[in-house]
């Protein structure tokens, strides 16, 4: 009598086919598709064939801590709440918002506020600009009163020399501002009226000084390191690691930037909506143009993001270009999803998708029902630090603060 022959249970693309006796002996100790627990213990369900691979990308892994002088052995997960107390990670100067732009280790930062003598000089200036404030906006009171004092003249029979009177009175002012402040040749403007969302790009100038940069309303805003006061201008000159001379022109007829690089070979010019700048460190930064504003960071590896949810969590995700999909991994498991549910710069829930028909992305708001289609789209790392991600060649290229 022939014996009838059972599939593999495990999965179709098995293909074994056997009697009800060695069925058993292969579904659990011989299929490679069978059920496998991982060895790290993070209790997500693995097949034996999966097994190398999630080893590799396991949050129970263990990891070396990325500050050289720390060396600490942490599980993957935990490496975000490390970095958040690790003694050797590298902060800002408590005096950052004053002008001083130092990083130094979080077990360091005690001395470098005891011995910088630096900042007294920075806490000087800024109380130095605050009482210049103070000055201008008593005036400024003071002019208030004066025209609410006018107010109880204001009679019909009164009204012609009112009039008068205001019209002396404001070329007056015009003639004091032309006279003292003289704009042209002091070269000196007041600092623009930025947005939440402007950067300030840290760059080097050709002399080897430290300079910032503001885009405002379609020119840079530029301050020497240590200054108060800048000047405005439509173009940004920085020096390159390698000695290249960089001139950036905002062509605004356009909406594009000119990058022309003058090396010793010659010069060559080329257009494009964003361009590399390198900052006190030599460090390249992606700056982007985008809704008549700048956005900026450093360029993150691989076709891989880290975002956090709509709940708050940690998750990973990998873009597919061939099927507009997002594989979304968590530490409860991996799936596929058209949406990702991000939180943006301003923490709000973003809904982002890939648009088939269209290389950018369909990016909703939380609260609103329409979409919008943005060549970008906004989100929160584990570190809450700011990113953004655009699409070059199908692949996601990403971009973060530091």
């Amino acid at each position: 009598m022939q014996r009838e022959n059972f599939p593999c249970p495990n999965n179709e693309a098995c293909g074994f086919f056997t009697d009800f006796e060695a069925l058993v002996e292969h579904e659990k100790h011989v299929c490679k598709y069978r059920k496998y627990d991982c060895p790290l213990n993070c209790n997500l369900p693995l097949r034996f064939c999966d097994i190398v691979s999630h080893i590799k990308e396991c949050p129970m892994r263990e990891v070396t801590c990325i500050n050289p002088e720390c060396n600490s052995a942490i599980k993957y997960r935990d490496l975000p709440n490390h970095l958040e107390e690790c003694p050797h990670q590298l902060i800002s100067c408590k005096f950052e918002n004053l002008g001083c732009k130092e990083k130094v280790s979080r077990s360091q930062i005690q001395e470098h506020l005891r011995e910088n003598p630096n900042h007294l000089l920075l806490l000087s200036n800024r109380v130095k600009e605050q009482q210049k404030e103070i000055t201008l906006l008593k005036g400024m009171l003071e002019r208030q009163k004066k025209r609410r004092v006018c107010r109880f003249f204001t009679l019909k029979s009164l009204f012609v020399l009112v009039l008068l009177f205001g019209i002396f009175n404001a070329w007056n002012n015009m003639y004091y501002v032309h006279n003292n402040l003289d704009v042209e040749k002091t070269r000196t403007y007041s600092a623009p009226r930025s947005n939440a969302h402007q950067e300030k790009m840290e760059y080097r100038y050709w002399d080897g000084s430290l300079w910032t940069a503001t885009f405002d309303k379609g020119k840079f805003y530029h301050v020497r390191s240590g200054h108060s006061t800048g000047h405005y201008d439509n173009q940004i000159h920085f020096l390159s690691p390698d000695g290249t001379k960089v001139i950036v022109q905002y062509i605004e007829a356009k909406k594009n930037f000119t990058i022309t690089l003058i090396r010793p070979s010659g010069e060559s010019t080329y257009s494009s909506t964003s361009f590399v700048l390198y900052n006190a460190s030599n460090q390249p930064k992606r700056v982007t143009l985008h809704s008549d504003e700048l956005i900026s960071g450093f360029p993150i590896s691989g076709n891989e993001i880290q975002f956090v949810g709509w709940d708050g969590q940690s998750y990973s995700a990998t873009f597919y270009p061939d099927s507009y999909l997002f594989r979304v991994r968590s530490t409860e498991g991996t799936s596929n999803h058209f949406k990702l549910q991000v939180r943006d710069w301003n923490y709000e829930k973003v809904l982002v998708s890939k648009s088939k028909r269209s290389p950018l992305f369909k990016i909703k708001s939380g609260y609103l029902s329409r979409s919008r289609r943005e060549p970008i789209f906004k989100y929160l790392n584990w570190n809450y630090n700011r990113c953004y991600c655009s699409l070059a060649d199908y692949k996601l290229q990403c971009f973060c603060d530091q």
